[in-house]
């Protein structure tokens, strides 16, 4: 983590909004945001300055920093109307009693929340609700998914000897294989 090329990323903050940073403020900032690259934290920057009137707090920043990183690698998480066109999609060409496989988490869990069976043999008037229902699941789900990807990045960003980096590492050296292990460490640095 470099400070420096934080601070110059929220750079543009102070020119953008005729307004200065305190040097508290601008700490508190850098070090709310010491986990994430500081050309992806310009590019957020950029990219509300563009469309807000107002001064972002770091809530704003982090989410515009995500939305530009799943555009920029593709892995934007489906929306809710997706994932269900992608399950009835399913309904359509899984034979009975077989359960299909799916390449989103977000929607297995979900499938296995609500139960494959009610799904596949939901009448059309009950589609309605089992659908609000997957939405429901599904949006919780993918939140579920994007929280934990925040807490990682937050807790590999502290130092090697806190405790909680330690008490991650830990768990996740149980539940991973080894090479899944190191792709996740690999990944969060």
């Amino acid at each position: 983590m470099d400070k420096v090329k934080i601070v110059k990323a929220l750079a543009p903050l102070q020119l953008g909004y005729k307004r200065e940073f305190d040097q508290e403020q601008l700490a508190f900032y850098v070090e709310m945001l010491c986990d994430l690259d500081p050309e992806l934290i310009y590019s957020a920057v950029k990219k509300i300055i563009c469309k807000s009137k107002f001064l972002p707090s770091v809530a704003e920043i982090r989410e515009s920093c995500e939305s530009i990183s799943s555009t920029a690698t593709g892995n934007r998480p489906l929306n809710a109307d997706e994932a269900w066109g992608i399950v009835m999609k399913a309904v359509k060409d899984t034979p009975p009693y077989e359960h299909p496989k799916f390449d989103s988490e977000a929607i297995t869990e979900t499938v296995n929340n609500i139960g494959w069976q009610t799904i596949y043999e939901m009448l059309a008037t009950e589609q309605s609700i089992i659908r609000a229902q997957f939405r429901d699941f599904y949006n919780l789900a993918v939140k579920r998914k994007s929280e934990a990807k925040t807490n990682t990045n937050i807790i590999m960003a502290l130092p090697d000897n806190s405790r909680l980096k330690s008490l991650l590492q830990k768990v996740t050296a149980k539940s991973l294989p080894q090479k899944g292990n190191a792709k996740l460490m690999e990944m969060n640095k």
